[in-house]
């Protein structure tokens, strides 16, 4: 049999993602029916049809969304060679496409990143978010070389390193003096059942060590709002919509102004672990990601 067509492979993915003929023609620069030409060569290849027409649209089939999860994972295979390739050529450290959650990147990350690239200028950093599950996901599908995520997580086949450890704290609005009398210094699981919580995205790995830090204490959470990233819930609590159990990172550099932040009892730590299939370990930029990640320590309670 003969080998995969890669170009033939992306214009069947191109269909398929525009739902279209002629739009995935315009995403490639090919006429219409080059388009049509090498899904048609590719079906009759593998003796499978990979596309039904609906009309003016098309989706497809079921062999079709099959090798469309395949097709993911090639393409991120072969960026990654080709990334290998570009740094090898160029001598620099190259491409790095790194994921961590909103608020690690927005409230934590960024300085360090700053330096990361006044230290090596050949570097280009790729940076997105998402939630630990799906980001450890998109690293064992190598559509992401490096991750920092919140543990616990499944990280079978995987390179998991321990890197940091921050607090989670309470949070109040600073304008909020009736609340801020009422809570002892360090509040307990049962001080706070009465209040309105609010949490982030039952996916976010930290709103999951919340859960469990109730439950530990015979305390069921039972959340008023549940917003859709860390930093909503922050301005919620700003606006007097309640209060919540966030990194303590989120409330650096606003303490002072709009924030009040409580110490619980028991203490609540969240781990974050550098996370990385196990061929890339060598990978020079995957290394220079990971030290100045390690480097920057743990967080203390202000």
């Amino acid at each position: 049999m003969r080998s995969l067509n890669l170009d033939q492979l992306a214009t069947f993915a191109a269909i398929a993602e525009a739902s279209s003929f002629s739009a995935a023609a315009r995403q490639l620069n090919l006429t219409q029916p080059a388009v049509s030409l090498q899904l048609r060569e590719l079906e009759q290849r593998y003796g499978v049809r990979l596309i039904d027409r609906l009309g003016k649209k098309v989706a497809p089939t079921e062999a079709g969304r099959q090798l469309l999860a395949h097709h993911a994972r090639i393409a991120a295979e072969v960026e990654a060679a080709l990334a290998t390739l570009r740094r090898l050529r160029d001598g620099g450290l190259g491409r790095l496409r790194f994921a961590t959650g909103s608020s690690t990147l927005a409230y934590r990350l960024l300085p360090q990143l700053k330096h990361l690239r006044q230290s090596h200028p050949t570097l280009q950093l790729v940076c997105s978010t998402g939630f630990a599950d799906e980001t450890v996901q998109s690293v064992r599908d190598n559509r992401v070389d490096l991750a920092l995520v919140t543990l616990p997580v499944d990280g079978r086949g995987l390179v998991l390193r321990p890197a940091l450890r921050d607090p989670l704290v309470l949070v109040l609005a600073r304008h909020d003096r009736r609340l801020a009398k009422q809570l002892p210094a360090r509040p307990r699981a049962a001080d706070l059942a009465s209040l309105p919580f609010l949490v982030e995205s039952q996916k976010s790995g930290a709103s999951r060590l919340i859960e469990a830090w109730f439950a530990r204490q015979s305390v069921r959470l039972k959340p008023a709002m549940e917003l859709g990233s860390v930093e909503a819930v922050r301005n919620a609590i700003a606006a007097g919509l309640g209060i919540s159990i966030l990194p303590v990172e989120v409330t650096l550099g606003h303490a002072g102004e709009e924030f009040l932040t409580r110490s619980l009892s028991p203490p609540l730590l969240r781990e974050l672990a550098l996370v990385h299939r196990p061929e890339k370990a060598d990978d020079p930029a995957l290394q220079a990601m990971c030290r100045a990640i390690e480097a920057m320590g743990d967080l203390a309670v202000p």
